[in-house]
């Protein structure tokens, strides 16, 4: 049986993801990349998740076929050290950068309608222990939703 689409979007982008080996060009060396939400030890780290926010249909409802108004979202979180917080952010967000925004594969292979663009990003900043800093980066996928067959 083959996979709906919106697992092969986000399994496409995971494996990117997991590209962060803190070698070449990355700063940093993913221990994992887990899909939803979870917390992090800071011995677990840098790791990261990708999430899949609400979807909506944008278009073309009444014929079976909704192009939908999606997105991800990726965190990664690491240690900081005797690093400024800062730094360590801006290198995280550099890592995603280089692993998500492959060229020229705008459309992951053909599943997106349309291409995978960057929506926005943040820096999470150092809770009261001062230990992690993490970055959340939004990307849209749009993509098409068949009615009754999740697989196209």
């Amino acid at each position: 049986m083959a996979n709906p689409k919106l697992l092969d979007i986000i399994t496409t982008l995971q494996t990117r993801l997991l590209a962060i080996n803190g070698q070449d060009k990355f700063y940093h060396a993913v221990t994992g990349i887990f899909r939803g939400k979870r917390q992090f030890d800071a011995d677990e780290l840098p790791a990261g998740i990708i999430a899949i926010n609400p979807r909506t249909a944008q278009s073309d409802k009444s014929i079976g076929r909704s192009k939908t108004s999606a997105s991800v979202s990726i965190e990664l979180l690491a240690v900081i050290g005797e690093r400024e917080a800062e730094t360590v952010a801006i290198e995280l967000l550099a890592d995603i950068q280089r692993a998500v925004e492959l060229l020229p594969d705008y459309d992951l292979g053909g599943l997106l309608q349309g291409h995978l663009a960057f929506e926005n990003d943040q820096i999470l900043y150092p809770d009261e222990s001062g230990e992690t800093v993490g970055v959340r980066v939004d990307y849209a996928i749009p993509h098409v939703r068949v009615y009754g067959d999740p697989t196209k």
